[in-house]
């Protein structure tokens, strides 16, 4: 599976709202989709990210409870969103990135909850749990981890800004690495499934 045109006009609108600090009650998602096709080119590198990261882990997204934590402007809710899950909840601290992610979970068509929280503060409940280059960002990645309710956790981590041994070896007490993908040189993807 890959991304549609439509998907790639997303992430561009996304991105134009977060980068381009466009408010969408100015330029709503309808009216961007009226606008002629830009000269900008989709990031191949991304194409390959959504292969690994959620069309091979669709079995622990469709149908399942599912916690984005860090999920700053939503630009992967309608990543989500395509394997349909039963719910998405969206945590991030940040109310300005929080404010897209709302209007993006309102263009889904599975129904998402955002909520403005840091990980540490929040129930970290779900089915799946994603943790997308976020856990260099949290107070307490060790608390998080610790924390961490679930029965599939999806995380990629930056190896230069975060010790990854550590990391493996703090969720391997709670849970059994299923695969692990290299994103770059300096990220690691890894699914995990609770013992």
């Amino acid at each position: 599976m890959e991304l549609s045109k439509i998907d790639r006009r997303m992430f561009e609108y996304l991105s134009h709202l977060k980068f381009g600090k466009v408010d969408h009650k100015e330029l709503s998602w309808n009216d961007h989709l009226k606008l002629p096709d830009s000269d900008w080119q989709f990031p191949s590198d991304l194409e390959t990210y959504f292969k690994e990261v959620f069309y091979k882990n669709a079995d622990v997204i469709q149908g399942k409870r599912i916690l984005d934590v860090g999920c700053e402007y939503g630009n992967k809710i309608p990543w989500i969103d395509k394997f349909a899950p039963q719910e998405l909840t969206c945590i991030d601290p940040n109310k300005d990135d929080l404010y897209i992610a709302e209007y993006v979970g309102g263009l889904a068509t599975s129904p998402v909850t955002c909520i403005e929280t840091k990980a540490e503060d929040h129930r970290l409940d779900a089915d799946t749990i994603f943790m997308l280059s976020v856990n260099h960002h949290l107070d307490d990645q060790w608390q998080v981890y610790e924390n961490l309710d679930c029965e599939h956790l999806i995380i990629d981590t930056w190896t230069d800004k975060a010790p990854i041994n550590r990391i493996t070896e703090a969720l391997s007490i709670q849970f059994v690495l299923e695969s692990k993908w290299s994103y770059k040189p300096n990220r690691i993807v890894m699914r995990y499934r609770k013992k």
